[in-house]
């Protein structure tokens, strides 16, 4: 279930809009290309199946087993959106989305790729997110309209959920 998203923690104070311009432009759900970021297989696996029942392309969905594979992703290949764990080895999904936004920084890009942080910890440090560029984020378990609802947010046009 999502515990906290932008919306709702707006409502409390508790998270601020990043200030970075994200794709504007709108996509299908069918269009959109997807990087998904996590350690453990099988929450890549259950991510891919979520966003393939979503309506995404499998084709168009890339995943990294750690941040730093991740990095290399985002470098090789232009995504529309990432979903990023924040807790795993070699490079958590924090530093990883640093790394991100300082090569486009670097690339004069005038639009960021959003980040949707996603992980199992409830007592989350919201402003650790926003720190490193994300945009909002996910508490695992979350739900197939929850997801929706974020694919909506940030690039895809509704699908009918």
């Amino acid at each position: 279930m999502i515990y906290v998203n932008q919306e709702s923690a707006a409502k409390r104070g508790a998270l601020r809009l990043s200030g970075i311009d994200t794709h504007s432009a709108r996509k299908s759900i069918q269009e959109i290309r997807v990087l998904v970021v996590d350690d453990h297989p099988i929450n890549l696996k259950v991510m891919v199946g979520m966003l393939v029942r979503l309506g995404c392309d499998p084709c168009a969905i890339e995943t990294a087993s750690n941040g730093c594979i991740g990095v290399e992703l985002h470098q090789a290949q232009a995504f529309d959106l990432i979903f990023m764990d924040c807790h795993m080895p070699v490079m958590d999904g924090f530093q990883a989305s640093l790394r991100i936004r300082a090569l486009e920084h670097r690339q004069g890009l005038a639009r960021s790729v959003p980040i949707i942080a996603f992980s199992a910890d409830v007592t989350m440090n919201v402003s650790r997110i926003v720190e490193a560029g994300m945009q909002d984020f996910l508490v695992k378990p979350f739900t197939l309209v929850e997801l929706n609802a974020l694919l909506n947010k940030f690039h895809a046009m509704p699908s009918g959920l």
